[in-house]
C-alpha cells in the first residue's frame, strides 16, 4: 500500500512545496490475489476524518479540484455564480443556541443558553417525546427526489445553468443542501435579484408526494476570486463529515444530544425503505445506518443539450492518475517523492500527465 500520495494542487514554484505525505491509512484492508496468493494492503477511502484522517485528506483535495474546476474550466466574467442553501421543515421545536460571538437569543424553551457551556444542546429537541423522528428519517431518506424536482424547476428557469451540490447533515439530525449554481451573465440575472429569484425557485418546488423544502434557506452571489476559494474550501471541508453513521454517539457530545442521536438511530434501523417494505424485518441497506440517509453526498451536472457540465473532471479519474503514477514509480524503482520531483522539473506542469 502506497502511504504516500500527492495532494496538493499543481503550481508553479519549487517541486518540494507541491508534493507533501498524507500519512497512512488508519484502517487499511487487506486483499488477496487468488492467482497469486500474495497479500495487499489497500486504502480504507473513507471521506470521515474521524475514521482516517489520511484518506480523508485525500477525498478532501479531490471534491476541491471538482468544485474548483467548475470555476476555471469556463471563463467566470461570462458567468455569474450564486451559492444557494436550503434546509429541511421542521419536525418539532428544537433549542436554539447562538454560536460564540453573535448576540444571544432566547430559546424556545424560554432560556437563553451560553454558547460556550450550552453548545451541545444546538439543534436538539427541546420535547424528544413528541419530536418527529420518523419525518426525519423519511425526509433524508427521500431528499434526493426532492433534490431531483428542484433540479428540473431551476433547470426548466434558468435553462443555461449548472450545480454541483453537496449535502450536510445538521445538529437536529435532518439533512440540508448547500449548492453552487452557475448561470451565464444576461440583461435578465442581476447578482442581488437574481439570487433572490433562485431562492424562490427552488424553495417552491413540491414533489407528488408532498415533499418541500423548510422556510429557512438563503442563496448569495459569489461574486470576488477570493470567495470562490472560500465557497470551495467550504464545500470540500464539509464533504469530510457529511456521511455521519451513527457512531457520531462515541463522539464527546451532551447527554442530550447522545439520547436525540439515539433515537434517530433506532427510527432509522428500523425503517422500511424502497428494499425491504415486504420484508419481515429491515435489509441491510446504509440508509438504516444513516439516520435514512441514501443520496450521494454530492453530485455536479453533466453534459446536455441546454447547459455544460460543471466540470469535466471525475473523481475516479484522479483516483486513477495516482494509481499510474504510483504504478510509474513502483516500475522505475523510485520513491514516489523522487518521481514527483524529476517531473515537476522535466515536464512543464500544464502536460505534466501525472499531476493528480
Amino acid at each position: 500500500m502506497q502511504d504516500k500520495c500527492r495532494t496538493a494542487a499543481c503550481l508553479a514554484g519549487d517541486a518540494s512545496s507541491r508534493y507533501h505525505t498524507v500519512g497512512k491509512c488508519e484502517h487499511p484492508i487487506k486483499v488477496t490475489d487468488k492467482s497469486t496468493g500474495a497479500t495487499y494492503s489497500v486504502r480504507c477511502g473513507s471521506r470521515l476524518t474521524a475514521r482516517c484522517r489520511s484518506c480523508s485528506q485525500i477525498a478532501k483535495k479531490d471534491y476541491q479540484k471538482i468544485v474548483s474546476a467548475g470555476f476555471g474550466e469556463v471563463d467566470s466574467s461570462k458567468y455569474r455564480f450564486f451559492f444557494l442553501t436550503l434546509t429541511a421543515p421542521s419536525f418539532g421545536k428544537t433549542h436554539t443556541v447562538v454560536k460564540i460571538g453573535r448576540q444571544p437569543k432566547r430559546c424556545r424553551c424560554g432560556a437563553v443558553h451560553n454558547p460556550t457551556t450550552d453548545a451541545g444542546l444546538r439543534g436538539i429537541p427541546i420535547d424528544m417525546d413528541s419530536y418527529d423522528y420518523e419525518g426525519c428519517c423519511q425526509w433524508n431518506y427521500r431528499l434526493g427526489k426532492l433534490w431531483d424536482s428542484t433540479r428540473a424547476s431551476l433547470s426548466a428557469n434558468f435553462p443555461a445553468a449548472s450545480f454541483v451540490k453537496v449535502v450536510e447533515y445538521q445538529s437536529r439530525g435532518a439533512l440540508h443542501t448547500h449548492c453552487i449554481v452557475r448561470i451565464p451573465k444576461s440583461g435578465s440575472i442581476v447578482s442581488d435579484a437574481g439570487a433572490q429569484r433562485i431562492l424562490d425557485v427552488a424553495r417552491s418546488t413540491v414533489t407528488r408526494t408532498g415533499l418541500c423544502w423548510g422556510k429557512q434557506g438563503d442563496c448569495k452571489p459569489i461574486k470576488q476570486i477570493d470567495e470562490q476559494e472560500k465557497f470551495v474550501r467550504y464545500m470540500a471541508k464539509m464533504l469530510t463529515y457529511v456521511t455521519k453513521d451513527s457512531d457520531v454517539l462515541n463522539h464527546n457530545v451532551s447527554p442530550q444530544a447522545i439520547e436525540h442521536y439515539r433515537r434517530l438511530d433506532w427510527v432509522a434501523r428500523h425503517m422500511r425503505c424502497d428494499k425491504c417494505q415486504h420484508m419481515e424485518r429491515p435489509c441491510l441497506s446504509l440508509c438504516h445506518r444513516r439516520w435514512g440517509a441514501r443520496s450521494s453526498v454530492m453530485s455536479k451536472s453533466r453534459n446536455a443539450k441546454s447547459h455544460r457540465a460543471w466540470a469535466s473532471i471525475r473523481r475516479m479519474d484522479l483516483k486513477q492518475r495516482r494509481i499510474e503514477f504510483a504504478q510509474e514509480a513502483a516500475r522505475l524503482g523510485v520513491a514516489l517523492e523522487v518521481l514527483a520531483v524529476v517531473f515537476a522539473h522535466k515536464i512543464p506542469v500544464q502536460h505534466n500527465k501525472w499531476c493528480p
